[in-house]
């Protein structure tokens, strides 16, 4: 059965600090039947991985409750996970609800069906194991191998199970998969135990929280409740994502309350993917990103407007609009690599209002920068023209490039179901000129260019070719991103890349003028890092010759 789809736009506020909120659905909590469990675990996890968790709801199980609660949360926080609804029986309306707070209808999802017929051993699927099947048309969907449920979720909403054990180890999966993502911030926590009645420091922590309020420094108070203590104690917090502001902030209270305290305890709780700010004695940095997320091996536009992932061992499904949806919600996210993205859709944004879809190409070979750039520009221009119009790559080549990086562009082009110009010369002068005469209609080349590359320190984000050159307007959406930008968001999306890169090397050219970067030699003989864990950017080039 189809839930109405309600007429109107949905635009997630991913940019909200970070924040959370905690949606528990189910009738019998609030009628006192069943404990709930799931709130203070979310609560602890959410916080670990950057989250602030403004509101735990717990709400009836009735779909326009639900929409309407769900709504309210997915377009003023950055993250929302609901709990319970997901069962077989009549009042299990969580997916209703959420369809009906997104606009969608519900859909029968065939690989669903396909593991509920494996799951309960049987050919034959009775209505209340089609209705689990069903789920919101944009529902991005991942079923690891040998879990009981798997991982859902629609735009900026996690959908899980009510069952405490199921959603532990769901939400666990789904953080150490990468399903779930950490913000880039860390919350730092002092705990001060103090010897002293809560209401004699009443008027010290005011103004404690007074003076570091523009750090947005937390300061708690909580009576301590223990019968083997002579005097009363207080657990007094100091928390906030400025490390140094707590650190600032527990030096005046010791100064002005040293006599009463008995103990210091500082607690960091990690979050998100780290990128070191100083350069470490090795180019090589072993860690980056080794457990946080997983580069994927596979992803494909299937039909009917949906993409097919796999890292290896698992397939998740999405539609296209909710891979455009996460592009754009990450963008707005109050972050380095989301500030990047905005500015990359900004100018492609720009491109596409002073350029026709016909009247632009992208070029590609296959590189690192410009498979970035492909994903944006999918995004954006899908964004724009609702999947009306195809991306078109302009991909030349001369000298002897790597067979590896051919491939790679066959493959790229039929993952994102491009339409490929190929021309074969003896530079990209010439190229661009035989382009001139056999697609007349193209204007603007949207590039993968960025500012240390050669010639990359005298171009805008829009600028002319040369004189001498072919014209055309050279677009430069990527242009201030580092190298470790380009690679923080290819593995942040799980975009496959050119395997080249995979075996030390960091910029590509051709055959005769490329190798490996010697920054990036192992200790094993004749093996090299992958090109993701350069941390010295200035070194990108170091493989050319």
């Amino acid at each position: 059965r189809a839930v109405a789809a309600e007429s109107h736009e949905f635009s997630p506020a991913m940019a909200m600090n970070h924040s959370a909120v905690i949606i528990i659905i189910g009738d019998e909590i609030l009628k006192g039947l069943t404990r709930d469990e799931n709130s203070i675990f979310l609560c602890q996890e959410l916080r670990k991985l950057g989250y602030a968790v403004k509101k735990v709801s717990v709400i009836e199980d009735k779909v326009n409750i639900i929409a309407k609660e769900v709504r309210q949360a997915a377009t003023t926080h950055s993250l929302v996970i609901t709990a319970g609804g997901l069962g077989p029986t009549h009042d299990d309306v969580t997916m209703e609800g959420i369809a009906k707070a997104f606009g969608e209808e519900l859909m029968t999802n065939d690989n669903l069906v396909a593991i509920l017929k494996k799951h309960y051993q049987t050919d034959t699927l009775l209505e209340p194991h089609l209705k689990m099947a069903r789920i919101p048309r944009s529902t991005v969907v991942c079923w690891p191998e040998g879990k009981t449920f798997p991982l859902l979720k629609v735009r900026n909403v996690y959908i899980y199970p009510g069952i405490p054990r199921y959603l532990k180890s769901g939400f666990l999966l789904a953080k150490e998969t990468g399903f779930l993502q950490r913000c880039d911030q860390t919350f730092h926590l002092c705990k001060v135990i103090l010897s002293a009645n809560e209401i004699d420091l009443a008027s010290s922590l005011t103004d404690l929280e007074q003076r570091f309020r523009t750090r947005k420094l937390s300061v708690g108070s909580y009576p301590l409740e223990d019968e083997s203590a002579v005097d009363r104690q207080v657990k007094v917090t100091l928390e906030s994502v400025d490390e140094k502001a707590v650190k600032e902030a527990l030096e005046l209270l010791t100064d002005e309350l040293s006599d009463c305290i008995l103990e210091t305890k500082f607690e960091n709780e990690e979050s998100a993917l780290e990128i070191q700010s100083e350069e470490p004695a090795s180019h090589v940095d072993e860690h980056l990103y080794v457990g946080h997320v997983q580069k994927c091996s596979g992803f494909e536009l299937l039909r009917d407007g949906e993409f097919q992932l796999w890292d290896g061992e698992n397939i998740v499904h999405s539609s296209c609009q909710a891979l455009v949806d996460d592009v754009y919600i990450q963008s707005k996210c109050d972050s380095h690599i989301g500030r990047c993205m905005k500015q990359a859709l900004d100018a492609l944004d720009s491109a596409f209002t002073r350029y026709g879809p016909d009247q632009i190409c992208l070029s590609f070979n296959g590189g690192k920068d410009c498979t970035v750039l492909l994903h944006l520009y999918w995004a954006a221009l899908h964004k724009r023209w609702q999947f009306h119009h195809s991306p078109v790559l302009l991909y030349i080549t001369y000298g002897k490039p790597f067979p590896e990086m051919d491939e790679f562009v066959g493959m790229s082009t039929s993952r994102y179901a491009c339409h490929l110009i190929r021309k074969e010369s003896e530079s990209v002068r010439s190229g661009l000129s035989d382009l001139l005469v056999s697609h007349p209609h193209i204007k603007a080349i949207a590039m993968g260019t960025r500012r240390g590359d050669p010639g990359g320190d005298t171009i805008d984000h829009f600028s002319i070719t040369d004189s001498g050159w072919p014209q055309y307007m050279r677009i430069s959406p990527i242009l201030e991103w580092s190298y470790s930008d380009v690679w923080l968001m290819l593995r942040h999306f799980r975009i496959p890349y050119c395997s080249l890169y995979d075996q030390g090397y960091t910029s590509v050219g051709s055959t005769h003028n490329t190798q490996p970067n010697p920054a990036l030699r192992s200790e094993h003989q004749g093996q090299y890092h992958p090109a993701y864990m350069l941390t010295d950017g200035s070194l990108e080039r170091a493989g050319r010759v």
